[in-house]
């Protein structure tokens, strides 16, 4: 992945203990537009709005930057 999209990654596995993270740019390589879904066991028990504010509180510097961006959220499946 590019550096940009690798970054957020590492930033979402640390502060959310993310154990899944995929961040495409869907700009076109521009970094203007991006997907991002993150998977991670904060997310437990918390609501879909919730478990988005949690990301974007993390990426809110980025997002200024922004265009616009997606974003799915998912606690992990029990096993």
């Amino acid at each position: 992945a590019p550096a940009k999209e690798e970054e957020i990654a590492q930033r979402l596995r640390r502060t959310l203990q993310a154990t899944h993270v995929e961040v495409q740019d869907t700009s076109g390589g521009c970094g203007s537009m991006y997907s991002i879904v993150v998977e991670s066991a904060m997310f437990q028990g918390k609501g879909t709005v919730q478990q988005h504010k949690m990301v974007t509180k993390e990426l809110q510097d980025e997002i200024k930057q922004w265009h616009g961006f997606v974003l799915q959220t998912r606690a992990p499946k029990a096993a």
